[in-house]
């Protein structure tokens, strides 16, 4: 992935706040919080014990939003057990399905 230019490595904080847009003032605060608590040896704001202190190189990749799930999927009864193709009441023995794997709201509605 770092030769495929997703992870990018940063000389400084400046640089990792120019090319993500970020608020230099802010990256700063947050790390030098997070340093602060490594060297007194406590958590930071979120429960986390880091071990070592953020130093240079930093390295960061860009993560996007996006929709992911399938088309259509098993038909399934109220109580999540997989129906026989063509069925509307004959079940897979033993076979339960949920989630992203079943048909519903975005394609090959159940009745």
């Amino acid at each position: 992935v770092v030769a495929a230019g997703q992870v990018r490595s940063h000389a400084d904080l400046s640089d990792l706040a120019a090319v993500h847009a970020l608020p230099l003032h802010a990256l700063t605060a947050t790390v030098a919080e997070l340093n602060d608590a490594v060297a007194a040896g406590r958590t930071d704001r979120w429960g986390r014990r880091e071990h070592r202190p953020l130093v240079p190189p930093f390295y960061s990749i860009s993560i996007k939003a996006a929709l992911f799930h399938t088309q259509g999927g098993l038909r399934i009864d109220s109580c999540a057990r997989v129906l026989q193709a063509g069925s509307t009441t004959a079940v897979v023995p033993h076979l339960l399905a949920a989630g992203g794997t079943v048909a519903g709201g975005s394609g090959n509605s159940v009745e």
